[in-house]
């Protein structure tokens, strides 16, 4: 799967949960641990949160998307410059 801010419903997560038991296979990509709620009331209204809902669901996938860090560049090092899948890449930004 690879979507954002989708939650199957309570049966959904346990039927997930039953398919994963007996042997299915699942691969989870980028937003699918998300749950994000646009704040309307109060002080924070415009912001957006991460509730804790869904937390089958979230166990199911091992995380819960929260926040994000500051779009910024940064600093990729090669762990293991040897491994053939980084042969040839230098460290960058």
């Amino acid at each position: 799967t690879y979507t954002c801010d989708v939650t199957p419903s309570l049966a959904a997560q346990e039927a997930l949960r039953a398919w994963l038991a007996a042997g299915g296979r699942w691969y989870a990509l980028h937003g699918t641990n998300s749950v994000l709620r646009l704040l309307s009331d109060g002080p924070n209204a415009g912001l957006w949160e991460a509730p804790r809902w869904a937390p089958l669901f979230m166990d199911l996938l091992g995380s819960q998307f929260l926040s994000h860090p500051p779009i910024a560049p940064y600093r990729v090092d090669i762990a293991d410059p040897d491994h053939p899948l980084v042969a040839g890449i230098a460290p960058f930004d």
